[in-house]
Formats: structure tokens, sequence, C-alpha cells
């Protein structure tokens, strides 16, 4: 909560190391924690966190987060084909999660598939035509990296979401 809703990344750290000191084996504790590790800019963190909370729950009835946590992992360290990689498999197991769509439009865009970034955008305004550019980048935009925030809002204006 204080990572992706307050932008208080830094201090949820110190929440999710309590939590995983109390529980080595949480899923849920490595997932959540490598999205605020992603919101860092801290890719190569993030991604070896959602890969061990893959391990520990294989069969998590809610695994198209976790596979789209270890995609903005990946965006987040800048490896944009396995972002894509893996928001894809993220939108497979459950193509209604407009968050999953969003960073399947980031990934798509980042690697210049803009068509594809487009029609996927087609989509997710048929899901969610409220959504806004401006309202995304001062309420919802989850990366507290000013650098990583500022390409994730080109890559969205990329695929021509509205203003």
């Amino acid at each position: 909560m204080r990572s992706f809703l307050f932008h208080e990344c830094e201090s949820a750290l110190v929440y999710f190391d309590r939590a995983l000191a109390a529980c080595p084996n949480l899923s849920l504790a490595w997932m959540l924690s490598s999205g605020t590790m992603s919101y860092l800019g801290r890719g190569r963190e993030a991604v070896e966190r959602a890969e061990r909370g893959i391990r520990l729950s294989p069969f998590d009835r809610q695994l198209y987060i976790h596979y789209g946590l270890l995609g903005i992992g990946h965006y987040a360290s800048g490896n944009y084909e396995e972002a894509l990689k893996w928001a894809r498999v993220s939108a497979s197991e459950n193509p209604a999660f407009t968050s999953t769509l969003r960073f399947l439009i980031v990934a798509l865009a980042a690697l210049d598939h803009v068509e594809e970034a487009r029609e996927i955008g087609r989509r997710l305004m048929a899901q969610d035509p409220g959504f806004r550019l401006t309202t995304y980048a001062s309420v919802t935009n989850p990366f507290c990296d000013p650098v990583l925030r500022e390409a994730c809002m080109s890559h969205l204006r990329k695929a021509g979401l509205p203003e």
C-alpha cells in the first residue's frame, strides 16, 4: 500500500523486511516487494524477488499478478524483451486485468511495436473507458524512480492513449 498507493517506496521496504524476516517463505511478500523494487528502479532485485515468489507458490490462483510483477521487474532493469514475454503470459492468464494491459502496452511501445501497443490500448480503453494519462501520471503510475516514471508515461503516450 505504501509504495503503490502512496508512492512511499523506501518506507515500504521496512515493512517488507519485517514480513520476510518473520516468514521467509511468504510468496506474497516476495512478490509485492518485487513491485516496490521495480518502482525504485532496482530491476535486478525485483526480478530475483519475483522469481523467488513464483517458486514458493507455483500454483497460486493469482499467478497472473506474479507474472506481471516479474515483467515489471524486467522493464525496470531495461530488459524489454523479457518484460514483454511476462506481460504476455500475465495477460494470457487474465486478459481482463487492466494493470497487465497497461504494462503490456508499455513493453510493446518500449520495443517499438507501436501498432500492437495501440491495439492493446484499444482493449484497455474498452475495459476502462475513463482511463486518462494525466490521471494515471498523478495518481496511479507506481514508479518512484523519476526516469522510469517518465519512460512509462512516454511509452503509454506512444501507444496513443488519451491525455
